[in-house]
């Protein structure tokens, strides 16, 4: 069997298993600077690859689609639409009107009218 680490009673490794692991086994700095750099690297492994599924997953739902916007029926209210397209940003408001846009990185966008919390107009530039 193999031993993984030793404390300082145990006898020093001296069979031809134990001979590739001496370092490890009876150096503890370099043991512990092997463990720090493996942590680190596992850290920043994964902070690259959660940014990177993070910025994938942005860039899917920054997309609003033609079908998405289809999906939208005139009625519906605010969070209804919410649930299709996301969030959208208020343009203006008047006494009873109040227009929300949705705009994607390519600068396609949609427009849709509020009236009394609910949609009544809608329009959309070059989605696809």
């Amino acid at each position: 069997m193999i031993k993984l680490f030793c404390s300082a009673n145990d006898p020093e490794p001296t069979d031809s298993k134990n001979l590739s692991m001496k370092t490890l086994l009876i150096v503890p700095k370099l043991r512990n600077y092997i463990t720090t750099i493996f942590s680190i690297g596992v850290v920043l492994g994964t902070g690259i690859g959660y940014g990177i599924e993070k910025v994938l997953i942005y860039r899917d739902r920054d997309l609003i689609t033609l079908l998405q916007y289809e999906r939208v029926k005139l009625e519906m209210s605010l969070e209804q639409v919410e649930l299709i397209l996301g969030s959208g940003k208020e343009i203006s408001q008047s006494d009873s009107v109040t227009v929300f846009k949705w705009k994607n990185s390519d600068d396609s966008f949609t427009t849709m009218f509020f009236k009394d919390g609910h949609l009544v107009r809608k329009a959309q530039t070059d989605l696809t």
